[in-house]
């Protein structure tokens, strides 16, 4: 019987916050300036020399938790990993679930259906709650999934939002190397 090996998607640091640039209209140099949190907290590898480290779908999202969380530079990291573990009423992880957004759009699609729903939600990240909201468009209308605690504050919200199309044009930097040609045109 043989054995699944994980989705093991690889690009650069220097394709991550560029495509991560490009993709959310953030400058790159505040881009450059998370990336640059994230290897002085060892979240990220640094590169030594000619010794430059292939990097996943963790740090992705874990740079895209950064930029949502609207944190100060000094707290990027943290609030990255706080929003990470949010849980939601199953016990799954926000960045897990994000993992998994982002790897089903791997070329093989082994994770079709994820693969169909991720790429029309909408992840809504409440900044000044510590609360994450996925609202997926299924057959039978939209569908919020919270993580973190549902409050009834009414207060004013600010909030930080990405689309699953979004997700969709990341994934492609990581399997950069996967896809045919013919696959991208058509998409």
């Amino acid at each position: 019987m043989k054995k699944e090996t994980a989705v093991q998607a690889q690009a650069t640091a220097r394709n991550i916050y560029e495509g991560v640039a490009d993709a959310t209209n953030t400058p790159i140099a505040t881009v450059q300036q998370l990336k640059r949190r994230f290897v002085e907290t060892r979240e990220w590898p640094s590169s030594r020399g000619a010794h430059v480290p292939k990097l996943g779908t963790k740090e992705l999202v874990l740079i895209l938790l950064a930029l949502l969380s609207g944190a100060e530079f000094r707290d990027c990291v943290s609030s990255a990993k706080a929003l990470w573990n949010l849980k939601d009423e199953h016990g799954q992880k926000l960045g897990d679930v994000l993992v998994r957004a982002v790897n089903s759009f791997h070329p093989s699609l082994k994770d079709l259906p994820f693969a169909v729903l991720a790429y029309k939600a909408v992840v809504t990240v409440d900044t000044n709650m510590q609360r994450a909201t996925i609202t997926y468009q299924s057959n039978d209308g939209p569908f919020d999934v919270v993580y973190g605690e549902a409050s009834p504050d009414v207060r004013v919200r600010r909030s930080q939002s990405i689309s699953g199309a979004t997700l969709f044009s990341l994934a492609a930097i990581l399997f950069k190397d996967r896809w045919d040609a013919r696959a991208l045109q058509a998409a």
